[in-house]
């Protein structure tokens, strides 16, 4: 059996990334600190950890790339899969060329399409819906927008890589026909070679073509590639960990995506729901803690809107931010006990569960599409049920339904 060792660039992107072989019955082990391992990784077949490098320059993510590389747990099989972001956010070249210098490996495939989630390539342009990433909302991230949607530019602007897009046509032709055309590519010393794909199935058709022409020692892509690779694996299905339900739930919502707000909006009117403000400053600590416990009192959801209040937010203001969520969470989990946690946003998560002594997530199964569920190992707890979501993960209900997973109350419908 292949082991995979997943290398994600924020943590709901490992965790999402993960999700695709706990679908299919692998043990699959998040760590929630940034550039560690977690400390079970050797026992489990999908090991998956988040370089937190997305917002830092060239040169720092190929280093926190390279070094997860070199730190990855051993086995007599572990491939590498480099988890991007599916907007293409983030330093896409960079982190490509570090698991390619840092592996050795001369090619690697590069699947960044996820069609049942409206992530498609044609021609090496990356598409949500239709529109180029860098034309739609995503192109109006306050946070990281994407900054090139046609991917052979964007790698070969930011590395040293030489990228080779296959056209749908050779993808579409089958297994033997692909498997040629990235030997081909091998040949010809190119580095990253980026298959169109279209339809889920093409993304099933990439990863027979992969293992045909031995190219599955280090591979990138979205977790729709993940979820190929994860189908073709022969393994005796690991049981699921016990995810029981909490007396309380907190909830943290860190992103302004349109889409998770929405989400927001629909868990208001399907479930007894309070919401908070997280405002800045340290004052803002202890008011958000005690509308928290007004809110389990009143047998409600704490939501906490923890979105930065600007159009662009600084480094400064990100960073400040995260320290907040540290600090709030923290004194959360000192003086409270039985807590189901929804967290939404790649940072966001990272912060609070820092707050919480995370150690690890281990995963569960899936509430909607790309939202996993599972159980946080800490400090104090080694079974804290958990959601976490990516800004554009999941359908309408998806907070709706990530409570009522995780919260022992009867009173959890609204009438």
């Amino acid at each position: 059996m292949t082991r995979w060792a997943v290398i994600a660039d924020d943590l709901t992107g490992a965790l999402d990334t993960a999700l695709q072989f706990r679908k299919h019955g692998y043990q699959a082990i998040v760590s929630t600190q940034s550039g560690k391992w977690p400390c079970t990784a050797g026992e489990a077949a999908i090991s998956a950890m988040s370089t937190a490098s997305r917002h830092v320059c060239h040169a720092d993510a190929y280093t926190a790339v390279q070094q997860a590389v070199r730190s990855r747990p051993l086995s007599t099989r572990t491939s590498i899969f480099k988890k991007t972001d599916s907007l293409l956010r983030g330093n896409i070249g960079p982190e490509l060329q570090a698991a390619l210098d840092s592996t050795g490996a001369a090619t690697m495939i590069y699947a960044p399409a996820f069609p049942s989630g409206g992530r498609k390539t044609e021609s090496g342009t990356l598409s949500l819906w239709g529109t180029p990433v860098t034309h739609g909302a995503a192109g109006h991230d306050p946070t990281t927008p994407p900054r090139e949607s046609h991917i052979p530019t964007l790698i070969e602007s930011t590395s040293d890589l030489h990228c080779r897009v296959i056209p749908s046509n050779v993808v579409q032709s089958g297994t033997s026909t692909l498997a040629r055309a990235f030997s081909a590519a091998r040949d010809a010393n190119v580095q990253v070679v980026l298959p169109d794909v279209s339809a889920d199935r093409e993304l099933h058709v990439v990863a027979a073509a992969m293992s045909k022409a031995d190219l599955t020692s280090v591979c990138a892509g979205s977790a729709g590639l993940a979820e190929a690779l994860a189908r073709r694996g022969n393994i005796s299905v690991h049981p699921e960990p016990s995810v029981h339900p909490a007396s309380h739930v907190l909830a943290i919502i860190g992103t302004p995506i349109s889409h998770t707000q929405q989400q927001v909006a629909h868990a208001l009117r399907a479930v007894s729901v309070a919401t908070i403000s997280l405002q800045p400053g340290r004052a803002a600590i202890a008011q958000a803690l005690s509308a928290v416990h007004s809110a389990w009192s009143a047998n409600q959801v704490a939501l906490v809107d923890a979105v930065i209040p600007s159009v662009e937010p600084s480094p400064a203001q990100r960073s400040a931010r995260e320290a907040q969520i540290v600090e709030f969470t923290a004194a959360v989990d000192r003086d409270s006990t039985d807590i189901g946690l929804v967290i939404s946003g790649g940072d966001t998560a990272r912060a609070a569960f820092d707050g919480f002594d995370g150690e690890s997530i281990e995963l569960a199964g899936e509430i909607g599409w790309g939202v996993p569920y599972g159980v946080l190992t800490s400090r104090r707890s080694l079974a804290q049920p958990v959601v976490t979501k990516a800004g554009l993960m999941g359908g309408p209900t998806a907070l709706a339904d990530a409570f009522k997973r995780i919260w022992s109350s009867l009173d959890a419908e609204a009438p």
